[in-house]
């Protein structure tokens, strides 16, 4: 099985129009071709490492950066094992680094509410990718693990609320207090799990700034590059291949 990228558009509320692309991972069996969510190969015994899928998503964008529209953000994910491993922490750095000045649109990194790290941390983690010239989306807002306290301390590009059906009964009223806030603080909020036409007809009440979900397209795989490398060496420490 080889680890590639697949692409989820991320849409302007008004316009309708593609303003950033998330990165997501996928697993995809050389011999069947049958494509597998990070569920079903990673964080488990035998299967991929977090902070190995981390590092070959970026290696292997960097093959595929000209499939990204021009002017159209990335959005990347960091897991908490990349963080708190001070070599893979360096090793993503770099590579945030390295498509802050070479792609000509936004970079965003995405970290999600349920990553349990203390604060003084998350706050090192935001200058440090903000050093890198990215900028920082407080992910899966509004789960059960949500905090006030994580959203108002931190400074905060972008603010992604979880908006799945299972959610909405309870999240309704929160959402829309939540979008208040960060128009007052200036972060952009996006709501997530938008999935069919019927569920655009409730988010005009929530006015936030962007929407994904699969109302607007599933993920669809990146197109293969010739020769590709799927994983740069990282000496000196051995790195699981994509």
């Amino acid at each position: 099985m080889k680890i590639d990228v697949a692409f989820q558009k991320i849409v302007d509320t008004v316009t309708g129009r593609a303003v950033a692309y998330e990165l997501l991972a996928r697993g995809v069996e050389e011999e069947t071709g049958r494509v597998l969510t990070p569920g079903a190969f990673a964080g488990r015994p035998g299967g991929s490492k977090w902070e190995d899928i981390d590092l070959c998503m970026l290696s292997t964008l960097s093959l595929k950066l000209d499939q990204i529209p021009r002017g159209v953000a990335i959005s990347v994910n960091v897991a908490p094992e990349t963080i708190l491993d001070e070599r893979y922490w360096a090793r993503f750095i770099e590579w945030i680094d390295y498509f802050a000045e070479r792609h000509d649109a936004d970079v965003i990194v995405e970290i999600s509410e349920r990553m349990h790290v203390p604060e003084s941390d998350i706050a090192e983690v935001i200058s440090t990718l903000h050093n890198a010239g990215a900028l920082v989306a407080l992910d899966d807002y509004g789960t059960a693990s949500s905090s006030e306290e994580r959203l108002m301390s931190h400074q905060w590009d972008i603010c992604k609320l979880d908006y799945r059906p299972i959610m909405r009964p309870e999240r309704d009223k929160i959402a829309q207090m939540v979008v208040r806030y960060c128009d007052r603080r200036g972060i952009k909020t996006v709501l997530e799990g938008l999935e069919t036409r019927a569920d655009l007809l409730l988010i005009d009440r929530i006015a936030a700034n962007w929407n994904q979900g699969f109302v607007y397209g599933y993920p669809f795989l990146s197109q293969p590059v010739e020769n590709q490398r799927l994983f740069p060496a990282l000496s000196p420490w051995e790195m699981t291949p994509c």
